[in-house]
């Protein structure tokens, strides 16, 4: 096991900026377009609605480039001084984009079920942009323009054979419930403890701010001034827990990486190299690299 401490550190920031550079290059080599014969490739040319494949590819591919903006803040957020709170929650907020663009990119499903996890996502979005736009007193005009984009985006659903979802008259879901986002990060990513702690600490709760970012301060009385009973905590760079949530947020960016290799029919043996790479620089132990346990046929 490698020593958590600054150094480590210091050696985890120069493998996320190597690791970002190295799938940049892997991306911009591999293309837009999936492989002939890829299943991306098949589903698109026979899928009764192609666009709704193509729209999967769309909100997978803005949420990977959210969670690599997100893994190259976090190399500058450890950077001394080190951010000891806001390197938490930008874990978290990659936690969540990686697992949505897994989830979409998931190879193991067809192309009726990526259409649904579509349609769930882009109904959830449509129905927080008019939360937002009630929030901030837009025209009402606006607001029926999102409805009916709703409508319509419910319409294409059923065309496309899923049934209509409502409660007592009142439109729920459009082709599928969407799962809660802490589901989705334990199906995809495996990180339903990580995201519950990070979630504490960008809710504000005590017991996780203090247990990662702040440590007592000795030798200094504790003020029981008019019989109220209080501890004195510092802010202090926890080493330990930014070595290995800076491992987690490396991992979760190579999930999507990886599901839209074999989805496209991308180079998977490329991309193994980069993986291994990043995960030899940072004394990563064989269990986490799920790519090892990928079987592949290119």
């Amino acid at each position: 096991m490698p020593q958590f401490d600054a150094r480590y550190v210091v050696k985890l920031r120069e493998a996320v900026t190597s690791f970002l550079a190295d799938t940049s290059a892997y991306l911009r080599v591999q293309g837009w377009n999936p492989a002939a014969g890829s299943q991306a490739s098949t589903e698109r040319q026979t899928y009764v609605n192609p666009g709704s494949i193509v729209n999967a590819w769309c909100l997978a591919q803005q949420l990977i480039e959210l969670g690599a903006d997100h893994l190259s803040a976090l190399s500058k957020l450890l950077a001394d001084p080190v951010e000891t709170n806001a390197v938490w929650t930008c874990v978290r907020s990659m936690l969540e984009s990686c697992g949505l663009a897994t989830w979409l990119l998931d190879p193991e499903i067809g192309g009726k079920d990526r259409a649904a996890r579509t349609f769930a996502l882009r109904f959830e979005g449509m129905q927080q942009q008019l939360k937002y736009g009630k929030a901030t007193n837009t025209p009402e005009i606006a607001l029926e323009l999102i409805e009916k984009q709703i409508t319509k985006m419910e319409n294409d659903a059923i065309y496309q054979g899923f049934a209509r979802l409502q409660k007592k008259g009142k439109r729920t879901a459009v082709a599928m419930p969407m799962p809660a986002a802490t589901h989705t990060i334990k199906a995809t990513l495996d990180e339903e403890a990580t995201f519950r702690l990070l979630s504490a600490v960008a809710h504000g709760h005590a017991w996780a701010m203090l247990g990662l970012g702040y440590k007592p301060v000795t030798g200094v009385a504790d003020d029981d001034s008019q019989d109220v009973v209080t501890m004195p905590f510092e802010k202090t760079v926890n080493f330990q827990a930014a070595a290995v949530f800076g491992m987690t947020a490396m991992k979760a960016l190579a999930r999507p990486l990886w599901n839209q290799c074999l989805y496209f029919g991308g180079d998977a043996h490329a991309l193994t190299q980069i993986f291994e790479k990043a995960a030899d620089s940072i004394e990563m132990s064989d269990p986490p690299r799920f790519w090892k346990r990928t079987t592949t046929s290119s």
